[in-house]
């Protein structure tokens, strides 16, 4: 190829809805294929990155746009970033866009990137018989390494991390590993993004939001709780950190260049190091912006001491994985006391942090009894804004190879976990799912009205108008 012209595209996410789940699409930066910009940048590659997701533009605007520059690789997201660990479980917006970019770019090789293509190689390129390779986990390196070999004419036989189809089947290389150091992943490229139009929720130029700034950023990746519906696939649970003279010169750039006063880290658990917590907090303490930051946390030995310089370093919020309200089926699920979150939740009005629980339903070993057992918790302690999921059996997970192994999930594609959402591993029907969860989005509209009424028609919530689920958690 040469000097081949490369496309990043982070597609439009579109809101799914389907039985019981609702995924909202999020207007958030594509951090992933940001720093691969910068890592392309970095070699004098010829590329352009489009973030059709927060340009709003459709396939078709899409396509017009890909034809107009002419590339001869595009790489493309199946899922951004903050999806990663909870996709919309479907690659149906993926074929759409390909199939529409292939009508202009038909001798350009394709390659996708993220949870889909991870989680279920076979079915992706059944789907996708377009594509030409998968990149399978943590993206970065991996798509830098295969579009340094397609640029040199060299083969990628070798090549761990990726997927191909050979004679008509999915070959699945060797997995990649994960980057030990995540200090070798430059800054993404934010002066090739929109800045201007990230948004927690809604568009930029939806009322209210004009003077928001908002970026996500992430300062680790992984988790060492192994929680058994928690998807790691593309992260592992191995704990990883970058520096914090990392992290505080990223966020001089995003406030110093663009303005940036909404952040969330969207770690897996931003506070599992407590020195490294107190490090991050007083370098924003020190620099005093105006800056307001949103993360998540576990209960297990979460350092409730340090609550108050965290408010002072500017967090109005930490969510929670508790999932349930009732220790019975907390604890099945390997997560901590109930009592113990109370515990976080009472040192976090002290301190002026928000305590935000998740919640799921169609937990294992739940039932509808102790299902509405733990919307009463949830009820009881005013939470506000929590976003009820029915627990998805994500692939990956010990969730999913139970229900693989009793015969829930019938299959290995996006349809068999739909179908099987909510129903792994305890007695609930599609029936009694379905009430149950309509019972809590009637909560959770019922809660947004008061709200709304208590703010004069704003809407916004105690926590600044950012709703449950900031660090994306149950979302």
């Amino acid at each position: 190829m040469g000097n081949p012209k490369i496309l990043l595209l982070n597609p439009q996410t579109p809101y799914y809805e389907m039985r019981l789940m609702k995924r909202p699409s999020r207007v958030w930066q594509p951090i992933s294929l940001g720093s691969i910009a910068s890592l392309l940048e970095a070699e004098g590659r010829d590329f352009e990155l489009l973030d059709a997701n927060a340009m709003g533009m459709a396939p078709d605007a899409v396509a017009e746009h890909t034809q107009a520059y002419g590339p001869d690789i595009v790489v493309m997201n199946s899922a951004q970033h903050d999806r990663w660990q909870n996709p919309i479980p479907t690659v149906d917006h993926v074929l759409d866009m390909v199939t529409k970019l292939d009508g202009v770019a038909p001798d350009a090789t394709f390659i996708l990137l993220g949870p889909h293509g991870t989680a279920f190689s076979a079915h992706t390129f059944d789907r996708i018989p377009r594509l030409d390779y998968l990149v399978r986990g943590e993206p970065e390196m991996t798509t830098l390494e295969l579009i340094r070999r397609l640029a040199a004419g060299e083969s990628v036989d070798d090549l761990a991390g990726i997927s191909v189809v050979v004679d008509g089947k999915c070959v699945d290389h060797a997995d990649a590993g994960f980057l030990a150091d995540l200090d070798e992943l430059p800054m993404p490229a934010y002066h090739l993004l929109p800045m201007d139009r990230y948004r927690y929720r809604g568009e930029a130029d939806d009322p209210g939001n004009e003077h928001d700034r908002f970026a996500m950023m992430v300062t680790s990746r992984g988790c060492p709780y192994r929680c058994a519906y928690c998807s790691l696939t593309m992260v592992g649970w191995k704990y990883r950190v970058r520096s914090v003279e990392k992290v505080l010169e990223e966020i001089d750039v995003l406030v110093g260049q663009y303005g940036v006063n909404s952040l969330i880290f969207h770690d897996q658990v931003l506070t599992l190091k407590k020195p490294r917590l107190i490090e991050m907090c007083e370098g924003l303490v020190e620099r005093n912006y105006d800056l307001a930051w949103y993360c998540q946390g576990v209960v297990n030995k979460f350092p409730t001491d340090v609550l108050p310089l965290m408010h002072d370093a500017g967090c109005k919020q930490i969510n929670f994985g508790l999932e349930s309200g009732v220790e019975e089926v907390s604890g099945k699920m390997r997560k901590n006391s109930v009592q113990e979150f109370v515990q976080i939740y009472e040192a976090g009005e002290k301190a002026g942090v928000a305590i935000i629980p998740n919640h799921m339903v169609g937990l294992p070993g739940e039932t509808a009894e102790l299902a509405r057992k733990s919307n009463e918790f949830y009820k009881k302690f005013g939470f506000k804004y929590f976003f009820a999921s029915p627990t998805i059996p994500f692939p990956g997970t010990e969730l999913y190879e139970i229900g693989r192994t009793d015969g829930t999930i019938k299959g290995e594609t996006w349809d068999d976990v739909v179908e099987a959402t909510g129903l792994v591993d305890n007695g609930f029907t599609k029936e009694e799912m379905q009430e149950i969860v309509d019972e809590l989005f009637e909560e959770e509209r019922r809660q947004e009205a008061a709200e709304a009424a208590a703010a004069g028609g704003t809407g916004a919530s105690a926590a600044g108008g950012t709703g449950a689920s900031a660090a994306g958690g149950a979302e």
